[in-house]
């Protein structure tokens, strides 16, 4: 995964979770979180993420946080819950512009996508594993990740085994619905709304949170693959009315069987099917050869 898609994911992140602009926490007892995903201090994510930003760029983080801070930065995690408990913790606002020069500072940046990078890495093989091959898919499952944690949920298991093999799009809504029944019934609808919105791309139809467009906002698109997620599109074949098979020629403005040809969905089914599969797609057959080509048939076997 490059920087660019992980700093686009991160911000689509920071918005959910509340920490777009280097926002921070100061009013809980964990004295000060910051970071895309609330590093928090009293836990100790938050004094490593601070360690981490001083040992990148000591000027700049002495140029945004003081001296004071910095000398609390040096003395490791001990000493920075100790400052941040006697003069960070419930100070308003106090510290906001401090906290959101430091989020400017690309040293910060690299270290929030070191410290997101489990997250990203559980993202990547929950897009694996239900065949989301596009960056609105793997934001989805990063969504899902920092949200709900990394642990696969037999009920999300079943949800996509009814709906493998169909578009991304409805994929991703039937897991939203499944991700959100086994969340805790006090933030179902919150998690259900996150997560279509996700789903879908955009806020239009679950209005959370407010007005947001994954491609708008953070060019996160359905037409553009995740770096790495396949071995590009294996060779497609067709069965004619004639039962003739021939090779699919690579015009994604076919429609075979009610199935729009694509070289996403393509990829798709190839992540998702493995060499030696037969199996039924929506209103096709769909063979899987040992090279790897798949072959389509919408005409019933006689």
């Amino acid at each position: 995964m490059d920087h660019d898609l992980k700093t686009r994911l991160l911000a689509m992140i920071a918005l959910f979770e509340g920490s777009s602009g280097g926002r921070i926490n100061v009013w809980d007892e964990q004295y000060l979180s910051l970071g895309t995903l609330h590093y928090a201090v009293g836990q100790g994510p938050g004094a490593r993420f601070l360690m981490r930003v001083y040992e990148l760029d000591p000027v700049g983080t002495l140029s945004c946080l003081g001296a004071p801070f910095v000398q609390a930065i040096k003395g490791g995690p001990a000493s920075i819950r100790a400052y941040c408990k006697a003069n960070v913790w419930k100070t308003e606002n106090r510290w906001n512009k401090a906290f959101a020069a430091l989020s400017r500072l690309p040293a910060y940046q690299q270290a929030d996508a070191e410290l997101a990078e489990p997250y990203l890495q559980g993202a990547v093989a929950l897009a694996r594993r239900y065949g989301l091959t596009s960056e609105r898919g793997l934001a989805f499952a990063l969504d899902r990740c920092v949200q709900q944690g990394t642990a696969v949920r037999g009920a999300v298991d079943q949800a996509y085994a009814r709906v493998k093999g169909q578009d991304e799009v409805s994929v991703m809504a039937a897991l939203a619905e499944a991700y959100a029944h086994t969340a805790n019934p006090k933030y179902l609808d919150t998690v259900r709304k996150r997560s279509l919105t996700v789903a879908k791309g955009c806020s239009r139809l679950s209005g959370y949170p407010g007005d947001v467009d994954l491609e708008r906002d953070f060019g996160l698109r359905l037409d553009r693959p995740w770096e790495g997620v396949a071995p590009g599109v294996p060779r497609v074949f067709l069965v004619d009315g004639g039962g003739k098979t021939v090779e699919w020629d690579g015009d994604e403005s076919g429609v075979y069987g009610g199935q729009p040809l694509t070289r996403a969905w393509f990829a798709q089914m190839a992540l998702v099917y493995p060499p030696g599969t037969q199996t039924q797609v929506g209103g096709v057959s769909l063979e899987r050869f040992a090279d790897g080509a798949i072959r389509l048939n919408k005409f019933p076997q006689k």
